[in-house]
């Protein structure tokens, strides 16, 4: 039996699936910021009111397109990739290639840091408009307002970071899982 040897650099459109994979990597992480909205309006009205409402349409709305995207291009990458690339023959292929490990783990810093940049902003927004109001009674009012929102984006800026920081780790993970399994040893008689 022929033994399997991994491949030890990516070929460009394994580098695509792998693009494209973060992309729906970070729609994931965009749709993870709505979830406790919809805690917050679960709890505080009665699902059939929460529903009929227009801002909890456009609360489903957000998330699930969101969803939709990150689920599309991370089943499709490989069709996706196809696509995107120019044809072999078209193609240079006189650089080097790069070592998937390494790439894969700029790809998740790349994305932990653009989830990071994405939510600290707003999370900062969110805590200044709680903290310049003047009266307390009313800060907490508007602190139970914006808590969900708050919740969600802190949650989205510590799991980026921890992305950001863990890149190598989830790049070797993600290696792992794309080298073929060993061939198992036939028994000995």
């Amino acid at each position: 039996m022929k033994r399997l040897a991994p491949r030890l650099f990516m070929n460009r459109t394994d580098a695509a699936i792998l693009v494209l994979r973060a992309a729906a990597l970070y729609a994931f992480f965009q749709a993870f910021g709505y979830l406790p909205m919809y805690a917050a309006i679960l709890l505080s009205t009665s699902w059939r009111a929460a529903s009929q409402s227009a801002d909890f349409l456009l609360y489903f709305f957000l998330p699930a397109s969101w969803l939709a995207l990150g689920a599309f291009l991370f089943v499709r990458s490989r069709n996706l990739a196809a696509l995107l690339l120019p044809p072999p023959d078209l193609a240079a292929d006189d650089a080097p290639p790069v070592h998937p490990v390494g790439l894969a783990s700029a790809a998740f810093a790349v994305i932990g840091l653009a989830v990071v940049l994405y939510a600290l902003p707003h999370l900062l927004k969110a805590g200044f408009s709680v903290a310049l109001i003047g009266p307390l009674h009313d800060r907490e009012l508007r602190f139970d307002a914006v808590k969900p929102e708050m919740l969600g984006l802190g949650a989205q800026v510590v799991l980026g970071f921890l992305l950001f920081l863990k890149a190598r780790a989830f790049a070797t993970v993600w290696w792992r899982k794309q080298a073929p399994p060993a061939p198992k040893a036939p028994p000995e008689v």
